[in-house]
């Protein structure tokens, strides 16, 4: 009966982490943007305040659409996010993303800490320019309470078993 409590306790604390509602841990953000017309030669910067945090990865998405009025030939819309180095205080800045002409997208980029603050960089150089409008999705990632109970739960379990083999 000793060794039956530990495995039935593990279980418990398994099935209760895998049955309980996923709680979101997660500190999102979502900024309408726009419409905003971008013209060649005038870089936008939207610049959004965030909690920082050193730990945790940053999530950031842009989906949205492109359109211009003249000719898709003579130049696209491109982004990039940056965000604020509180070590440095600096700008840093992510890969350079092509947006597709007048049609929607999603671009997706993350950073391994979450940032005081994130910005999305939108340049052309077509002399129509572009208009520009979407959502920005800026979210740090923090594990899950659930995910958290599952591994605790695992850890009882593999405790109870390695109590229970025999020794020898």
């Amino acid at each position: 009966m000793q060794k039956l409590i530990p495995a039935v306790a593990g279980a418990a604390c398994l099935c209760a982490a895998l049955i309980a509602p996923r709680v979101s841990a997660q500190v999102l953000s979502t900024e309408p943007i726009g419409p905003i017309l971008i013209v060649p030669g005038q870089t936008v910067d939207l610049w959004f305040p965030n909690v920082y945090d050193p730990d945790h990865p940053k999530r950031l998405v842009w989906e949205g659409w492109t359109q211009t009025t003249g000719d898709p030939a003579a130049g696209g819309v491109t982004l990039k996010f940056d965000w604020l180095d509180p070590l440095t205080g600096g700008v840093v800045y992510s890969p350079e993303f092509a947006l597709p002409v007048n049609q929607g997208t999603a671009v997706e980029f993350l950073i391994p800490f979450c940032p005081p603050q994130v910005s999305l960089h939108f340049e052309t150089g077509n002399p129509a320019g572009f208009q520009v409008q979407g959502v920005f999705i800026h979210e740090c990632i923090i594990p899950e309470p659930h995910e958290v109970g599952v591994v605790m739960a695992l850890g009882l379990l593999g405790f109870g078993w390695l109590r229970r083999r025999p020794q020898g």
